[in-house]
């Protein structure tokens, strides 16, 4: 279920965001202004911790190293 709740007051917008990130049931929250500068989407730390462990693997069997790396993201570079 989702539900939209539209807040005049940024700050006041703000602690309630915070307010909701406290509750265990809250999935995610995002946020959609592009009238205020300071706008931006909020996550909550659940949300961010299953992202996380999606990635559990991700370089399993991979033979990778930071000599490696260095030298892919280097390669075009000359001095």
């Amino acid at each position: 279920m989702e539900v939209i709740v539209r807040i005049d007051d940024y700050e006041k917008a703000l602690k309630f965001m915070e307010f909701l990130t406290t509750l265990d049931f809250v999935k995610g929250i995002k946020t959609f202004d592009n009238s205020h500068p300071k706008a931006v989407e909020q996550t909550s730390d659940t949300e961010i911790w299953d992202n996380f462990f999606s990635l559990a693997g991700l370089w399993e069997n991979r033979n990778i190293n930071i000599e490696n790396l260095r030298k892919q993201a280097w390669r075009d570079v000359s001095i």
